[in-house]
């Protein structure tokens, strides 16, 4: 009785297809994509694939949290942008991209409040050319984030 109650389970459990609360991928609705949900320590890894040294200058502030680790990578951003070193600041911007699709409400947060809100500082002295460059390198999402902070800052 259990096999046969069991069997018919599986077939109309097949039978049905099951769907995700989260994003369905491509046509067929029994393939889903698993929402990603990358917190500050996993940007740690992240940041140190680029820079093996990283999570060794997080380890020197106090608290290491999302605030402290996006900071602390802005800083090596900010100095990428000053010596024009295009090849490694355009993989540290696909980092920071990856970071915010991916990252929980702290790490998006973080990233808002501090590369967005710093990123217009950090190239303002730069040529029309470098600055439009940077900004190619960035997602959508992120550029408009830029948008709502640098535009809504008067309402």
């Amino acid at each position: 009785m259990a096999e046969t109650l069991s069997s018919s389970f599986y077939r109309f459990f097949n039978h049905f297809h099951v769907w995700s609360l989260h994003q369905t991928v491509g046509a067929k609705p029994h393939l889903t994509q698993y929402i990603y949900t990358m917190n500050y320590l996993q940007a740690v890894k992240e940041i140190t694939e680029l820079f093996p040294d990283f999570e060794t200058e997080l380890n020197k502030t106090k608290s290491p949290n999302s605030y402290s680790v996006i900071r602390t990578f802005m800083e090596r951003i900010k100095n990428m942008i000053r010596q024009n070193d295009s090849n490694l600041l355009f993989k540290s911007l696909q980092k920071i991209d990856k970071m915010y699709i991916h990252g929980d409400t702290l790490l998006k947060n973080a990233i808002e409040n501090t590369f967005i809100y710093s990123l217009d500082n950090f190239t303002a002295f730069c040529s029309k050319e470098y600055r439009q460059m940077i900004f190619s390198h960035i997602s959508s999402d992120l550029k408009n984030s830029y948008s709502r902070q640098i535009y809504s800052h008067g309402l």
